[in-house]
Parts: structure tokens; C-alpha cells; sequence
């Protein structure tokens, strides 16, 4: 059961290895230099660069437990439990959907812009280079001849376009920045992007527990 899957997987996942994971993704994050994408993402606030990346890292630490937990449960939804590596965009939808993240009252934060953090989650990494061959191996996929060879590079470049874990933590910036930063309250404002992405980590987690409970399960 999901249950039981969910139990064996927190106790494999210990602090140590959580940890691990935290390290390695944020450096793959960062990989692509101060210039790169992601450090633009986070320093868009206009807050001291150096500030601002140490305060959206404090809260990628403190939520990381959680968003890994969400990401891989969602990756197996669509494969029948056999699980990957990366987010489909049926999977990001449903999490979407399960997380209730779009607001149709906002600015920036509707279906439509939630589908577009998808599809450029690995354009803001830097990972947008598409080989040019792609759209003549789909045009032929269906062929009765189409060589196993070609069928398995076009599975390669179709999770090309999923979601890797840490470009999911990526893409959790951006929504949350879209839900409360460029759609500001009327109340409260605009907030901060480590403070937007702080908000959207209690969201999930109270919406995503409610609706899937087996997600953030501890055993006892």
C-alpha cells in the first residue's frame, strides 16, 4: 500500500541522507554561476543578492523534507508506481490541482501561468536546448518501422522536458512569487520572495496533507 510504500521510504530517507540530497541539489542550482537564471530568480526582489539567496536557502532547507517527499510522490502517480526522475506535466498539474495553488482572483497565478512555470522550469536553469531532431523523431513515432533505437532517444527528450527534483524546488520559487509577489494582497502587499515561498510551503503542506495524507505520513 502507499501507506506502507510512504513508511519504508521514511525510514530509508534519514537526516543524513535528506541532507545529501539538500547539498546536491542546491549546488545544481547554483551551477550555472552568480549570472545564471536561478540566482536572477531569487535576487528579483531587489533585496542585497547575498542576503536574499541566504534567506531563500534557509527556507528551501527548513521546507526541503517536504518537497521531496511531495515531488516523489507525484513522479509515481503517473507511472503506475514504478516510479523516475523526473515530473511529468500530468503530474504537475495534478499536484497543482491536489495543492489547490491557482487562484483564478489573481494577476499571476492562473492555470495558464502555472502551465508556463512548467514549461520554462528548465529554460530559467539554462537547460533549454532542445535537440534538433526532436520534432522529426515525433513526426515519426507512430511508424510501424520507427527504429527501438529512436523510440528510446525520444523517451530521453520527453523527460527532457519533466521536471528533475531540484528543478521542481526551482519552479516552487516561481509559483510562489507568482501567488504572492506578483499578485500582491490588497491587505498586505507584495511579499518577499523567501517569505512568498515560505507561505506557499505551509500551503502545500496543510493542503496536500488534507487531500493526500499518506504524502507526509510519519510512522510511529
Amino acid at each position: 500500500s502507499r501507506k506502507r510504500l510512504s513508511e519504508s521510504k521514511t525510514y530509508w530517507d534519514s537526516y543524513e541522507v535528506v541532507e545529501g540530497m539538500f547539498d546536491n541539489d542546491w549546488a545544481r542550482l547554483l551551477s550555472d554561476g552568480p549570472r545564471g537564471r536561478f540566482v536572477q530568480l531569487m535576487t528579483a526582489s531587489g533585496k542585497a543578492p547575498h542576503t536574499m539567496m541566504a534567506d531563500i536557502k534557509q527556507v528551501v532547507y527548513n521546507n526541503f523534507d517536504m518537497m521531496q517527499k511531495v515531488f516523489t510522490y507525484y513522479t509515481f502517480l503517473g507511472t503506475g508506481g514504478r516510479g523516475k526522475l523526473t515530473m511529468s506535466s500530468n503530474e504537475w498539474n495534478q499536484f497543482i490541482k491536489e495543492a489547490r495553488i491557482i487562484d483564478q482572483q489573481s494577476i499571476r497565478c492562473k492555470r495558464s501561468d502555472t502551465d508556463m512555470v512548467f514549461q520554462t522550469a528548465n529554460a530559467i536553469l539554462g537547460f533549454d536546448k532542445i535537440p534538433k531532431d526532436e520534432e522529426d523523431l515525433r513526426s515519426h513515432k507512430n511508424e510501424p518501422d520507427f527504429p527501438m533505437r529512436d523510440r528510446k532517444t525520444l523517451s530521453v527528450l520527453y523527460d527532457m522536458h519533466g521536471l528533475m527534483r531540484f528543478e521542481f524546488v526551482a519552479a516552487m520559487l516561481k509559483v510562489a512569487m507568482c501567488k504572492y509577489m506578483y499578485s500582491p494582497s490588497p491587505l498586505t502587499g507584495r511579499f518577499a520572495p523567501d517569505i512568498a515561498l515560505q507561505m506557499l510551503c505551509e500551503h502545500i503542506e496543510l493542503n496536500v496533507r488534507e487531500v493526500r495524507p499518506e504524502v507526509l505520513h510519519v510512522p510511529k
